[in-house]
């Protein structure tokens, strides 16, 4: 799954420490929704449910990205996708449902893809392979 893709910037990085700790913080339970964003994961963002099962196949969830692609373009900056979702960080089946349609939107829109899986354990750039994963995180 590996492509060619620059480093994330530190900025990304400690955005994305972040989201970690924001999921331990705010869901104490194994079990949280599965959610797709799109934006800044250091300040504005959109968000979507995107739990197993919803019932989208792979046009609508391109069209899903594309229409939130299109909102989030309002604000400076490429937006990047974030999937948040339950379980360890290994490829799963509901990252390959969103990836080619997010592959598929921004090829569209002619911006580059950022996307990235994020846990309550760490996260990991499917893209690349990149990943960062903690046992105990403390929030600054």
């Amino acid at each position: 799954m590996s492509e060619a893709v620059e480093p994330l910037p530190r900025e990304l990085l400690r955005a994305l420490r972040d989201v970690v700790g924001g999921l331990r913080t705010r869901y104490r339970s194994r079990r949280f929704p599965w959610q797709l964003h799109l934006g800044d994961p250091g300040s504005a963002y959109l968000t979507l449910d995107a739990e197993p099962g919803a019932g989208l196949d792979d046009a609508l969830r391109t069209e899903v990205v594309g229409a939130l692609l299109a909102r989030g373009r309002e604000r400076p900056g490429v937006p990047m996708v974030w999937l948040t979702r339950p379980g360890e960080l290994t490829w799963h089946d509901l990252e390959a449902a969103w990836f080619a349609p997010c592959r598929h939107a921004y090829a569209e829109a002619g911006v580059p893809l950022t996307l990235v899986v994020v846990t309550k354990r760490g996260w990991y750039d499917p893209r690349s392979g990149q990943r960062r994963e903690w046992l105990r995180l403390r929030m600054r």
